[in-house]
């Protein structure tokens, strides 16, 4: 059980950091926001792309608009 909790967890925080990133914030302001270092964030929207399959903020924005 405590490994599904986990999971709905990070779940969680990788749909807010792609809120974020849609709402047009930069790496500096989402560390900011979440208490991580920029270069956290950026690691985190490297692997969220990554699983994504796109490159950057606005294809990651038009593939979740044709979703």
């Amino acid at each position: 059980i405590q490994n599904a909790i986990l999971a709905v967890y990070i779940h969680h925080i990788l749909l807010f950091f792609v809120k974020l990133i849609c709402d047009g914030y930069m790496h500096k302001a989402i560390g900011e926001t979440l208490f991580i270092s920029e270069r956290t964030v950026t690691k985190h929207v490297q692997n969220i792309f990554e699983k994504l399959h796109v490159s950057n903020k606005i294809e990651l924005i038009n593939k979740l608009e044709a979703a």
